[in-house]
């Protein structure tokens, strides 16, 4: 779990929460073949790799419309 954790960028104990709510959505015992992990894990992977990118475009976007309202500021 601590090797996941760090390879998706997110803490231990919510990588564990969201494990325990998957099982109880699931209402299984938890156990699951090696290859539906490594499904879900690619999903998850190809997830994160996408919210990264909105993440970077929209810090962007904020930047670029904080300049543009401070030069209007200051040019008023």
């Amino acid at each position: 779990m601590a090797e996941v954790s760090r390879e998706i960028g997110v803490g231990q104990a919510l990588l564990g929460r969201w494990v325990k709510q998957e099982r109880e959505h699931n209402n299984s015992s938890g156990e699951r073949t090696y290859a539906e992990l490594e499904a879900e894990n690619s999903r998850l992977k190809k997830e994160l790799a996408s919210i990264k990118l909105d993440n970077e475009f929209l810090s962007k976007a904020s930047a670029f419309f904080a300049a543009k309202q401070h030069e209007k500021r200051n040019t008023n």
